[in-house]
């Protein structure tokens, strides 16, 4: 019983920590993604990440999203989710990490994106909504350096 416990709480106390960075790193993947209605479709897409700017381009079907976010950590894994605007940083989102994934949700220029990432082996498995005034869609891909 007593190694039942000792394992319980150094597992737990090694692997509930926060992200208080995300990792720097540069990748490429490939991913699905789907509209409200319509057959599953295939995408490629581009990150780069140093120093908490996330650079996102995304190539779907011809039409080429790219987002850049900022993101600022506070207490716990929490953070804040920003884009420059006139050389400005505006706050557009929050999210929050734990362990080795984290969750944001941002709104700016008329488009909403909830994404969850999951840090692992030096890949990101991503799982993205992207809501525009147009369109909803859902994209999901494994971003590998």
């Amino acid at each position: 019983m007593r190694y039942l416990l000792a394992t319980f709480v150094v597992f737990f106390s090694v692997s509930s920590y926060a992200l208080e960075n995300f990792p720097n790193m540069t990748c490429k993947g490939d991913g699905e993604w789907k509209g409200v209605t319509g057959p599953m479709q295939t995408y490629t897409t581009d990150t780069k990440i140093a120093d908490n700017l996330i650079q996102n381009t995304y190539n779907l079907n011809g039409k080429t999203f790219q987002y850049n976010f900022r993101v600022t950590f506070k207490e716990n894994g929490f953070f804040d989710v920003s884009v420059e605007e006139n050389s400005v940083q505006n706050i557009v989102g929050a999210g929050y990490c734990h362990d080795i994934q984290c969750m944001y949700k941002a709104s700016f220029q008329n488009i909403y994106i909830e994404e969850s990432l999951l840090f692992v082996h030096k890949k990101i498995y991503r799982l993205t909504k992207r809501v525009t005034d147009s369109e909803v869609l859902i994209l999901q891909d494994v971003c590998k350096k």
